[in-house]
């Protein structure tokens, strides 16, 4: 009977991610900036959408594949370091990362507090669980907001 609930509770947990998790995806967490983003140059203030998937592995591609062909393909490190490629694509790719790492925390909590009311409602979990995960996924949401307002792209 424990392995049938603990079986089950997967397939909660999944249908959750399932359900959950895709309109998290395109919606945001964080409030919009202030004063607003604009697509005039010079804004590099980084936007909320650029931390998906898509972005990441190609910041991962960067850190994979192309700094260590440049490295192999230049006489010294400084040569790379010095590079426009490098001082634009490192720095934008760490942001990325990170930005990621912590968009997907939060997401993660969010899933995991909705999981937590949605079992406090069948009578599975107590006030104290629900509060417990909300308050883990306010923080993650916290932390991805804060970083969100101080990062910024290199051009």
């Amino acid at each position: 009977m424990n392995f049938f609930r603990k079986g089950l509770t997967l397939i909660y947990l999944a249908a959750a991610i399932a359900l959950s998790a895709t309109p998290a995806v395109a919606s945001n967490l964080c409030a919009p900036p202030n004063p607003p983003l604009t697509e005039a140059d010079g804004d590099w203030r980084a936007r909320e959408n650029q931390f998906g998937t898509k972005n990441f592995t190609a910041a991962m591609r960067y850190f994979d594949q192309d700094l260590p062909r440049a490295l192999h393909e230049k006489a010294k490190t400084e040569d790379v370091r010095e590079s426009e490629v490098f001082v634009i694509s490192y720095p934008n790719s760490i942001t990325i990362i990170k930005g990621y790492v912590l968009r997907q925390d939060a997401l993660l909590r969010m899933v995991e507090r909705d999981l937590t009311v949605e079992k406090s409602q069948r009578g599975r979990a107590s006030k104290g669980d629900v509060a417990a995960a909300t308050a883990r996924f306010e923080e993650t949401k916290r932390r991805f907001c804060e970083f969100l307002k101080t990062a910024k792209f290199n051009d």
